[in-house]
């Protein structure tokens, strides 16, 4: 079969869902349905032992599990509070400048004064360029704010297995860590069908647990309902990219890493292939048959490296199919290809018939 079509939804989901909110990801119950095969691992690791001795006073953004570790009288996010792997020593803030890491014998790193949370506070993160920036095990850079003058790259947690400590473990569905003693979190997973939080069909059923769901419906420039193609919704997550990931042959191995993704997942390049810098948790499969082929969906293993070279994986992603390819299936029962041309290629998406 001819290789699938780059999809714009790796480019943009993170760009246009993904929220810097410290808050944990919504607790939602699961819905009835066809989606994503259940998986016998479970999302979530094994706490990482909390006996150690208390840390010196750390600067903003350094490890805490309380104010007593943190310099100057900043308060600790803690872990099992907030999320954060490893606890972060930081501050109520009204302008960057109060968010500055000041570095002994070295330039000082910039911050920025997040928008306040639901709670009515303003907190401090880091100013990154890259992922190895933020230089903390479980934290990844991402820009905010595109487009307009307050477009800024900062650290955002997306937590790994050892990054989760004090008590906690890192669930790898919202990308954040919860006390080991908490109920397991519920809501749509990895692959799962969705509708988007700003939807008005929005129920408690139908959120993703990352927070991440590529719509079936969004909204064209008028206003007007848009089908998507991904017929159904589906959930994805954060990652950060392991060393691998390249321009020549994509990734160094036969198989696509799972990295700190859910058990389920494949950890694939989002903007960039460099370790450490944000990637997207999407379903992994070997065969068709593991994604939901009854709604248009696919195995893609197949990619395209340059104009004339393709390169095939043991394994893929679930994504829906370019039903205009050349010698491509024919949409499922109840939809319809909706050809349009991607610059010069002529590209289909199977849609709703009515």
């Amino acid at each position: 079969m001819a290789p699938v079509r780059a999809s714009s939804w790796l480019a943009s989901t993170l760009l246009l869902a993904l929220g810097c909110s410290s808050e944990v990801a919504n607790p939602n119950p699961v819905d009835a349905g066809t989606d994503a095969p259940a998986v016998d691992a479970p999302a979530v690791d094994v706490p990482v032992d909390a006996g150690r001795p208390m840390r010196s006073p750390q600067a903003i953004f350094g490890a805490c599990d309380s104010a007593a570790e943190c310099r100057d009288g900043m308060i600790c996010r803690r872990a099992a509070d907030t999320g954060l792997p490893g606890g972060q020593c930081n501050r109520e803030c009204t302008r960057d400048d109060e968010c500055v890491l000041f570095l002994s014998g070295g330039k000082p790193i910039d911050g920025f004064c997040q928008a306040a949370d639901r709670e009515g506070h303003r907190y401090c993160a880091r100013v990154c360029a890259n992922g190895i920036d933020c230089e903390r095990d479980g934290y990844t850079c991402q820009g905010i704010n595109a487009g307009t003058i307050n477009a800024v790259n900062i650290c955002i947690p997306v937590c790994t297995a050892t990054s989760c400590i004090d008590g906690t473990v890192c669930d790898h569905e919202s990308g954040r860590c919860r006390p080991a003693d908490a109920p397991a979190p519920t809501g749509r997973t990895l692959g799962q069908s969705c509708v988007a939080n700003a939807d008005p069909a929005m129920t408690p059923a139908t959120v993703c647990q990352s927070g991440l769901c590529n719509p079936q419906v969004t909204r064209d420039s008028t206003g007007a309902p848009f089908q998507t193609g991904n017929n159904g919704g589906f959930c994805v997550s954060r990652c950060i990219l392991p060393q691998g990931y390249n321009s020549s042959n994509i990734w160094t191995d036969m198989e696509l890493p799972r990295s700190n993704c859910p058990a389920n997942g494949i950890c694939f390049i989002s903007r960039t292939y460099a370790e450490g810098d944000l990637g997207t948790c999407v379903q992994s499969c070997t065969e068709d048959s593991d994604c939901r082929v009854s709604e248009g969906y696919a195995c893609r293993k197949t990619f395209r490296v340059t104009a004339t070279r393709t390169r095939t994986f043991a394994n893929g992603f679930c994504e829906p199919f370019d039903c205009a390819a050349t010698g491509a299936r024919a949409c499922p029962t109840g939809y319809t290809c909706r050809r349009s041309m991607s610059g010069t290629t002529l590209v289909g998406d199977c849609v709703p018939s009515t």
